[in-house]
């Protein structure tokens, strides 16, 4: 008997265990703190008669959701773009934002770009500064909701809206759930209610686009693809556009720059829209094009179609040395001997070479779209450097996300040491 009991014992106190380890992984995971608002919302169940206004308000909030979605997807994350203090110049030309039809005011946001002082810097937004700027644009229009309840008021509803809204928005791969802070007093016959929160979740790939395209984004700074398949262009088209040769022609080879920069610019048109990622929706008939298949993602995204364009008349910067105003010239070798060594040799034979050193720099619009029609594009700006690409002067592009317990007190004064 006594051994029965001390293994009773045991199994009480391992049960006891077991509870208590489940208790801490359930409160770590917030399962109570869900739970409980869970039971608090039931408690608070809304009149029968008021329904119909938490309703609309929640049908309000989710059609706003659906327009900031669109617009910060095709402004690269941004509600307002970025704006520069510094102007762009010749030969850094390229601004904060590109304006992808010009002066149509349908612009997005350049993530990486060399600005007009020569300094490199990235403006591509965290997942937290997203989730804000899609909170901004509810908070910006929520005042249209609150017009629409004019509809209840002329039904003999008393409505009073106290304080300012506030708006969360939690982005996820397969969706986007809001949720409005604002009181609003609704009053009908003997019903009486405050409506507090105000919810929507939003069928979308919002997130899944922007966490793609932030690892295309991060492969392209870190590896140079863009800047390594331009200065392929330069060597393939040689013919086109002279970058480096020699021949035994005996006549000097001259050029426009302005025709051969005009040409280059069609290469890069035709080339980077020919430029796919690898485990993407593509569908690469000519193998000759594989070369440009660009190994940008971690995982396959095999619905997703990623696309790159550029445009000639966007800002573009192609400069070519040596180089006298508009003409380029090979170097007759023969000749440059000099004196009757000159005449002798170029009797014999002809030899003409050339090298040219090329400084470019030109926007890619990266959109990428999802099966349900989903867009979601940035830009980045293409830098090649004296033949070579652009040094990675920002390298890490980690983009932290800006929560801090500074925050929590922002009336506390602070001491900046910089």
């Amino acid at each position: 008997m006594k051994k029965r009991g001390q293994a009773t014992a045991f199994i009480i106190i391992g049960i006891f265990i077991i509870v208590i380890v489940f208790g801490v992984i359930a409160i770590k995971q917030g399962f109570f703190k869900n739970l409980f608002e869970k039971i608090a919302e039931e408690r608070q169940t809304i009149p029968l008669q008021i329904a119909p206004v938490q309703e609309s308000l929640n049908n309000c909030v989710r059609d706003l959701g659906v327009n900031a979605l669109q617009t910060i997807a095709l402004q690269g994350g941004y509600l307002d773009l970025p704006q520069s203090t510094i102007l762009t110049t010749e030969f850094s030309p390229l601004d904060t934002t590109l304006d992808i039809i010009p002066e149509s005011g349908f612009k997005t946001a350049v993530w990486f770009r060399e600005k007009g002082n020569g300094i490199q810097e990235i403006n591509a937004p965290s997942k937290t500064a997203v989730e804000g700027e899609i909170s901004k644009y509810v908070d910006r229009n929520f005042a249209s909701c609150i017009s629409n309840l004019s509809y209840f008021e002329d039904r003999g509803y008393d409505i009073l809206i106290s304080g300012i809204p506030n708006t969360v928005a939690k982005t996820f791969d397969n969706k986007v759930e809001l949720s409005v802070n604002q009181q609003i007093k609704v009053s009908i016959l003997d019903s009486e209610f405050n409506l507090v929160n105000h919810r929507a979740v939003i069928k979308s790939r919002f997130g899944e686009l922007y966490n793609i395209a932030h690892e295309v984004f991060s492969a392209e700074n870190s590896g140079n693809f863009l800047e390594n398949q331009t200065i392929n262009m330069l060597v393939a088209y040689n013919d086109e556009v002279p970058f480096s040769g020699t021949d035994f022609s005996c006549n000097e080879k001259v050029w426009s720059e302005s025709d051969v920069s005009r040409r280059l610019k069609n290469i890069i048109f035709e080339n980077i829209a020919a430029v796919s990622v690898k485990d993407t929706n593509i569908d690469l008939k000519n193998d000759k094009l594989k070369y440009l298949e660009f190994e940008a993602t971690k995982k396959p995204h095999k619905d997703v179609s990623v696309s790159f364009i550029y445009i000639p008349n966007w800002p573009t910067l192609i400069d070519i040395n040596p180089s006298e105003g508009n003409v380029l010239k090979s170097d007759q070798i023969t000749k440059r001997a000099g004196g009757p060594a000159s005449s002798l040799l170029s009797s014999i034979f002809c030899l003409n070479t050339y090298r040219f050193v090329y400084d470019i720099k030109y926007p890619v619009l990266i959109s990428l779209r999802s099966p349900e029609g989903e867009i979601f594009q940035f830009a980045t700006q293409v830098i090649v450097d004296n033949n070579q690409p652009r040094q990675n002067i920002l390298s890490s592009i980690d983009i932290p996300d800006p929560s801090t317990p500074l925050c929590q007190y922002k009336q506390k004064k602070v001491k900046v040491h910089t």
